[in-house]
């Protein structure tokens, strides 16, 4: 069985139960060690375009509100041949996957109809933002399609399964990842070490870890499973180290541990793995490593390939230092190779010493960046990191307040060193709730965090959602577009506005002879330079990764 998943799921759970905002992967078939496909179209990693939009499928009316299961479902024209809609129409279980509006969004839905006369399909399913013509989409679990090496399709109705191999050798091997369950699964556990075993072969996830602790998994391999590969939840003193994660639809470590309310650590600590070739089913939202809770440490891994983001982090006192992340949000927009969003409380995150690279995009849309901290996202310290050769901005702070930028290195960064906008003033303070603020004017943070600073005051604040108390200095930047591009994004602010809030200093511009060795990508400042920059703090990048 196949389910609806996607980001943009959580739109429609409410209205048909149906669908679950846990669901399974799609189930797939490994070819001596390799991911293949089920069959599809276009073939490999190619889209289609949506075509002229008959119904959006838009899960909203016009004032923003949900509305009942009535919504409309997406028709649109498909540019195909004639012949090839013809065979879709004769498939009894046709799916589409599609960055239906934005390409931070994405979605699976079964296609109810093919009409051959107006060259249009129309989705089982509405999309939780609608579908615009020309965004990528594609179709899949068709027999008709079946027509590259490495696709497959099983046929529920006879049970018969078909594969198109990859080469003509009796003795491949072939992996059936069809399980619903969990290679293995911990739960009420405690002293427990699982060192150098090999794991593969479900459409759920590797190894689960729940209310456990002093757990630790040591040097061992996750590979081709339709899930995540390791998840860790509401347990404490918990190590993964040395892993190595590769080939997973989802993520590849997923932990939520800690106290949110009394800041008691979580203890996760998520050391020396080499995670790539995540978030190959889900897209969007499955990265590498998904972190929340609080008191929780990413160190010395390698993230890669991957088309969304990298890690996602949320939550309070997280450290994700010394991590070496690239060639993410190979499909995405809008989006950071480290993101998180929509918090004025959760606070205390340090991102330090992290090398953040190579991050181009095939969107035809902008907004790839290394951090990005958005709507309004505050507390959080940006020190010491390196960025280059990356298609949008540095570091994007999305109208937050009391974040900290410094002591960074910019290389060759397309649009500026570091971005800030003031978006939360346009969103007006009836957006607080979004931010875990239900009622400013009765807001008073609870004891664990009085220390964050400027909480306690926030209720007498005359513009709570204003990016104040930003600190933006001691930076490097060297062949960038702009080093500090403010922004306003909101009706009534200006750039003189901005300033008088927060702390801007544009720190310093290079050019490439002040690094060490940079025709290969050694970008640690040279020691004259270093006398030069007395507040400058610098890192040894070696460690990172």
């Amino acid at each position: 069985k196949l389910y609806v998943t996607g980001h943009s799921i959580w739109a429609l759970s409410e209205n048909w139960p149906e669908i679950s905002l846990e669901p399974l992967s799609t189930p797939e078939v490994f070819y001596n060690d390799e991911v293949t496909t089920v069959a599809r179209y276009p073939n490999g990693d190619e889209y289609l375009r949506v075509g002229a939009v008959k119904n959006d499928g838009y899960l909203r009316d016009k004032n923003n509100v949900p509305p009942l299961k009535d919504a409309p479902t997406m028709i649109f024209g498909v540019n195909v041949s004639q012949e090839r809609l013809e065979n879709w129409s004769r498939e009894s279980d046709g799916w589409m996957f599609g960055y239906w509006r934005y390409d931070w969004s994405d979605q699976t839905t079964p296609i109810k109809k093919v009409n051959t006369s107006d060259m249009t399909v129309e989705s089982e399913y509405p999309s939780g933002f609608g579908c615009v013509e020309g965004q990528r989409f594609y179709v899949y679990n068709m027999m008709c399609e079946l027509d590259s090496p490495g696709e497959w399709f099983y046929d529920k109705n006879t049970g018969e399964f078909y594969i198109y191999p990859k080469d003509n050798n009796p003795e491949s091997k072939i992996l059936l990842g069809f399980s619903s369950n969990n290679l293995i699964r911990m739960q009420n556990c405690s002293n427990i070490e699982i060192r150098d075993l090999n794991f593969a072969g479900t459409r759920s996830s590797g190894i689960s870890v729940l209310d456990s602790e002093n757990i630790k998994l040591f040097g061992n391999t996750v590979k081709n499973v339709s899930g995540n590969g390791i998840n860790v939840y509401t347990s404490k003193n918990i190590t993964i180290d040395s892993s190595h994660i590769y080939n997973v639809g989802g993520r590849g470590i997923a932990a939520e541990c800690g106290n949110e309310q009394t800041l008691e650590p979580g203890n996760v600590l998520v050391t020396n793995n080499w995670i790539h070739n995540f978030g190959r089913l889900n897209k969007t939202y499955y990265g590498a490593l998904t972190i929340s809770g609080c008191g929780n440490t990413a160190r010395f891994n390698t993230f890669y390939d991957g088309p969304h983001l990298a890690i996602q982090f949320s939550g309070l006192e997280q450290t994700i230092e010394y991590n070496d992340i690239s060639n993410v949000l190979k499909e995405a927009a809008d989006m950071g190779a480290c993101y998180t969003g929509r918090s004025l409380v959760k606070r205390g995150t340090v991102l330090r010493g992290n090398i953040i690279h190579d991050i181009n995009s095939n969107s035809d849309h902008s907004g790839q960046y290394g951090i990005y901290l958005d709507d309004v996202q505050s507390g959080v310290s940006v020190v010491q990191n390196l960025f280059y050769n990356i298609d949008g901005s540095g570091v994007f702070v999305n109208g937050g307040r009391d974040n900290t930028v410094t002591d960074n290195v910019f290389v060759n960064n397309k649009s500026s060193s570091i971005l800030v906008s003031a978006i939360g003033v346009g969103y007006g303070i009836g957006y607080l709730p979004n931010l875990g603020i239900p009622d400013i004017s009765n807001y008073k943070p609870n004891e664990a965090y009085m220390k964050f600073p400027h909480l306690a005051e926030l209720a007498e604040d005359d513009n709570p959602v204003a990016p104040k108390y930003n600190v933006v200095k001691d930076n490097v930047s060297c062949k960038v577009g702009k080093v500090i591009d403010l922004q306003p994004m909101s009706t009534g602010v200006t750039v003189a506005m901005m300033k008088n809030w927060s702390e801007y200093d544009d720190g310093i511009t290079v050019g490439m002879n002040v690094f060490e060795d940079p025709d290969n990508e050694n970008y640690k400042i040279t020691a004259d330079l270093s006398k030069k920059l007395p507040g400058f703090e610098t890192v040894d990048y070696n460690k990172a990764g």
